[in-house]
């Protein structure tokens, strides 16, 4: 679960459908996410979004917001992502997320929310039915990703209809 509050939460947000993102350098150093598409309350707003070729890095993440502070913990758990598709209940598709580097993301020294931060975190709510015009929820290919806190690329646990193919992934906390 990521923490939402404002302007802490997301750096560039895209709730709304056919939204190219191209070519942006983004770094988000008092925020838990650096792009996230789709959600914002509404399950079925964020399709047929391209983000491409951007260079997200210095996300801050939980930990390095103050938000895990290991005294306190297993709680919050509060967790970040350089760019996030969706929400639990998000039925967007069509998203593609192709050829960007994403870097220096969370704080890879951190042993206490590396299951949290991750380079893409793709959370499309799999449980539900997707309709007709759905070929894939999100594409995610040909990204380079690298010192990331958790995951490179993290799918939730009831994701469904992605593809994920050829990215490359290295120094990522959690294999």
């Amino acid at each position: 679960t990521l923490f939402r509050s404002g302007a802490l939460y997301a750096t560039i947000g895209i709730f709304a459908s056919y939204i190219d993102f191209v070519g942006f350098d983004i770094s988000a150093p008092c925020s838990l996410v650096g792009i996230q598409v789709g959600d914002r309350g509404v399950p079925e707003n964020g399709s047929y979004n391209l983000i491409t070729g951007n260079r997200v890095h210095d996300v801050a993440g939980g930990c390095k917001l103050g938000l895990c502070d290991h005294r306190h913990y297993p709680t919050p758990h509060t967790g970040g992502a350089g760019i996030l598709v969706g929400s639990s209940r998000y039925r967007g598709h069509n998203n593609d997320v192709l050829a960007n580097l994403i870097f220096d993301i969370g704080d890879p020294l951190s042993p206490f929310n590396a299951n949290l931060v991750h380079g893409i975190y793709i959370d499309n709510g799999g449980e539900f039915p997707y309709s007709s015009p759905a070929l894939y929820a999100t594409k995610a290919e040909n990204n380079v990703i690298y010192r990331i806190e958790g995951t490179g690329i993290q799918e939730f646990h009831c994701t469904s209809n992605d593809i994920v193919t050829n990215n490359t992934i290295t120094d990522a906390g959690v294999a």
